[in-house]
């Protein structure tokens, strides 16, 4: 009977052994996260002297491990030829080689509307003026000049910076406030 019963207890201990092992197995082959943004986040405007427009940047959507998965931009009391200029940093905070897939901005009032003009580095912001639910030229409200990024695969750990400037176009409202979000998009490298 005790032969019986140390051979229970031995097959039980090694399944558990062996649950504990693919438990860490696991973990250590899955890439949880990956490319977030991560401090410093600096930006700066064209005003020199005087202050009529402003800006607020900001890393928003915290991830648990590290980082955040949005860039917000603010603009308010923003004229035309009016700028913003925003030096950020991207960091694989996963185990794994990611690569840069697609680069995403959005408004999120949905208000205006994104379209590239070089794919994943230009493109602008627009407002459908005249409602026919198709873009046309001199509906653009704020142009876009991002870092390409597409196709940049980072390791783990490995930091990159990268940089985004906002202009207000002649098409845009006076004194109006504008929100955009940019969001990246990667492809887990096996």
């Amino acid at each position: 009977m005790k032969g019986k019963t140390l051979i229970l207890t031995a097959f039980i201990l090694t399944v558990i052994a062996l649950g504990i092992i693919y438990f860490h197995w696991r973990n250590a082959t899955t890439d949880h996260n990956t490319i977030r943004f991560i401090e410093p986040l600096d930006c700066s405007d064209n005003e020199a002297t005087t202050d009529v427009g402003k800006y607020n940047c900001s890393y928003q959507n915290k991830d648990p491990d590290e980082g955040w998965q949005t860039l917000s931009i603010e603009l308010s009391n923003a004229y035309p030829d009016y700028s913003v200029h925003c030096d950020f940093t991207l960091k694989n905070i996963g185990n794994q080689n990611d690569t840069i897939e697609n680069i995403t901005v959005s408004d999120p009032t949905e208000n205006l509307k994104w379209q590239w003009t070089n794919q994943y580095a230009e493109g602008f912001l627009w407002k459908d003026i005249n409602r026919n639910g198709a873009y046309d030229p001199g509906e653009e409200v704020i142009n876009i000049t991002i870092t390409d990024l597409v196709g940049t695969e980072l390791i783990p750990d490995q930091t990159m910076p990268a940089q985004i400037d906002v202009t207000i176009a002649e098409n845009a409202q006076q004194n109006q406030a504008y929100n955009f979000q940019v969001t990246i998009t990667y492809e887990e490298k096996e």
